[in-house]
Parts: structure tokens; C-alpha cells; sequence
């Protein structure tokens, strides 16, 4: 499959007044198939997903037993099998590996299916019309929808993005025996350009994503990573959920992810310190933070998400500098008020009166 183009400075025409953009091989596919998936699903991860109905879908969290994240996942229901695409290629066998390690007794198959299709990510406003060109699916159809058409070697899936991507954002999925000429043709015909002119990176930064490999590295929890609002703290038991509990309940997170700018280059890695701090400070746990994605704009500006202590509060307190003492500016912290779909699904949990248990 096409891997993630490298990332490139986005220019000021792309950032303003195109349709949007596409790239191919972004991410990692999963499939699910057996009669107990969502009930499965259920007990592993963070979001209510028992209750989709097949064409819906919703992002969801799954973490190890002690509440780190393995990956954030958007999981999108059929009848006849549930798809979860992942936040990376590289993190779907880790993800498919951690899910048949947990199937007990449950009817349910687990695939890494990434080597089986071609899958396109496709964002901005033009995303939504191309979903309809190839699968006759609504372009403004809410979030996490499920569509198809065709069989066989002519199946072309349409799946809506899921929190915390934008909402006029499509993935679009088909087996690795077609090709992606049909995929390209429409975008080009709605005006998406490919993303190597936009730059990925820079687009999941602007999205506040995070993914596997950069702020997903094994030892963060839903908290830091500012994924609140896709934890369900009324489902029921999943993988994980004593820690992330006491964590919410006694306010014991330690770092957070935040957004960052700087006129002056950034990298992934980069250490971040108060300028006033001695060594002995920046040694300490709660002493530095460290950049995980970074990527010009250009405009002249760096932008990037990194997790920093939360002691540093909102960082408009304190000059905070990169490894070469370059003040940076914290602009925002990631994902701090609840997503339209999480809203949405806490509306449809009262509605039913918290019908469906874990």
C-alpha cells in the first residue's frame, strides 16, 4: 500500500478556500466478525458501541489493564462484520493482537485486514461528495456512517470520520485487487488535491489527533491525551477503567497535550522546559514536557502538539522554551470541550434510559 506522504509546508492557497485534500495508506484496518463483536467490543473499550446500529459508527479507546492507550479507534458497524480503523498502519497488528488476547468464550474473529484493501483519507469540504460519487451515501451524513456499494472486487466503503477528526472528513476503503484510480478520479473531479501538498501531519495537529507512535507511545492515558469525551464513565466495565476512574476522580493526571507554535523549527522529540528552570527542575517528572508532532504551516510558524506537566496550567504563566531556549506559545489544550458525537451519544444513552449494559 501507499505510505503516508512525507510531510511538506502547507501554502497559503491550499490552507485557505481548497475542497480538501486525500492520501492513501494512513492508517491500519481491523475487522470484526462473529455474532458476539459488539458485545465484545463493549467490554474492551471506552465508548458505548453496543447499541450501533448497522450504517453507524463511533470512536471508541482501547487500553491495557493499566489504562494506557493501545489506540484510539473508529469503529464503524455493518451487518455482516464492524470495521475499527486505526490512528496508523503500523498500530493495527499491535491493535489486532490486543483485541485476540481478550476473546474468550465470544463468537468473534479477529483480522488485521490492512494488506487486504486500499484505504484513502480524504478531508475537507469536498470529502463528503466524493463518499457520494462512489457510494450514493449523503455527503453531510453524520458522523461515523457506515456505506458501500458494489461487490467483490468493485466494493467501495465509505466511512464518515469519527471524533476528534473533523466531521467533513471520509475514508474510503476498497479491496487491494482493485485500484485507487477510481478513488483519485473523484477527487480530483471535487477538487481535493493530494495530501503531499498539504501535509498530513500538519492537518492532524490543526484536528488535535492524536496517533500511534507519536502522542500514542504505550504510556499514555485518555486523560492526558485530552480523550475525555470518548471515555463512557457510565457503560460499564471495560479493559482499563479502574485507573482511568481514579484518575478522573482524584485529579492525579499528570501531563497534558497541548497545542504549541513557534517561529523557530520544531521537531518530534524536542524537550520543552520553563526558561527560568535550573537543571536539576528539567531532570525531574514534572519538569519538562516533550514535542510529539510537529509541522510548518507556511506562514512562518511551527505548529505542534506536545504533552507537557500539568503544572505548567494553561502556559500563559511561564515562558516556555525548546531545546535551543526559543520561547514557544501554548495556543490551545487538545480536545478540552465534549465533541458533537459525544454529546449526541450521552443524549441517545438517556433517551433509552441506559438500556444497554456492558
Amino acid at each position: 500500500m501507499t505510505t503516508i506522504p512525507i510531510p511538506v509546508p502547507i501554502s497559503d492557497a491550499d490552507a485557505h478556500g481548497r475542497p480538501g485534500s486525500f492520501t492513501f495508506g494512513a492508517a491500519g484496518i481491523v475487522w470484526l466478525s462473529g455474532a458476539d463483536r459488539l458485545t465484545f467490543l463493549q467490554r474492551m473499550s471506552t465508548n458505548r458501541v453496543a447499541d450501533l446500529a448497522a450504517g453507524e459508527g463511533r470512536s471508541t479507546l482501547l487500553l491495557t489493564d493499566t489504562g494506557r492507550v493501545v489506540d484510539w479507534v473508529a469503529c464503524h458497524h455493518a451487518a455482516d462484520g464492524t470495521v475499527l480503523i486505526t490512528t496508523h498502519a503500523a498500530s493495527a497488528p499491535v491493535v489486532a493482537a490486543h483485541l485476540a488476547r481478550y476473546v474468550l468464550r465470544e463468537a468473534v474473529r479477529v483480522t488485521d485486514a490492512t494488506d487486504q484493501v486500499i484505504h484513502g483519507r480524504l478531508f475537507g469540504p469536498g470529502a463528503g461528495a466524493v463518499a457520494a460519487d462512489l457510494t450514493g451515501v449523503t455527503p453531510d451524513a453524520a458522523p461515523g456512517t457506515f456505506a458501500r456499494r458494489g461487490e467483490g472486487g468493485a466494493m467501495v466503503w465509505a466511512l464518515a470520520h469519527t471524533a476528534p477528526w473533523p466531521a467533513d472528513g471520509w475514508d474510503i476503503i476498497v479491496p487491494l485487487a482493485a485500484t485507487s484510480e477510481p478513488v483519485v478520479a473523484a477527487c480530483a473531479a471535487h477538487g481535493l488535491v493530494p495530501a503531499a501538498e498539504t501535509d498530513y501531519t500538519l492537518q492532524r495537529i490543526r484536528s488535535r489527533a492524536p496517533m500511534y507512535g507519536a502522542e500514542i507511545d504505550g504510556t499514555a492515558n485518555p486523560l492526558e491525551l485530552g480523550l475525555i469525551d470518548i471515555v463512557d464513565f457510565a457503560k460499564g466495565c471495560y479493559v482499563g477503567q479502574e485507573v482511568v476512574a481514579r484518575l478522573d476522580t482524584y485529579q492525579k493526571v499528570r501531563r497534558r497535550l497541548v497545542m504549541i507554535t513557534s517561529d523557530h523549527a520544531l521537531g518530534q522529540g524536542d524537550v520543552l522546559r520553563p526558561a527560568d528552570a535550573t537543571p536539576s527542575e528539567t531532570r525531574r517528572r514534572d519538569g519538562s514536557g516533550r514535542v510529539t508532532s510537529a509541522a510548518a504551516d507556511g506562514r512562518g510558524l511551527f505548529r505542534a502538539m506536545a504533552l507537557v506537566p500539568s503544572a505548567w496550567g494553561d502556559g500563559t504563566g511561564k515562558t516556555i522554551v525548546d531545546p535551543s531556549g526559543h520561547p514557544v506559545q501554548v495556543v490551545a489544550r487538545a480536545n478540552t470541550t465534549p465533541s458533537d458525537e459525544r454529546g449526541a451519544a450521552e443524549n441517545d444513552k438517556r433517551a433509552a434510559g441506559d438500556a444497554v449494559s456492558a
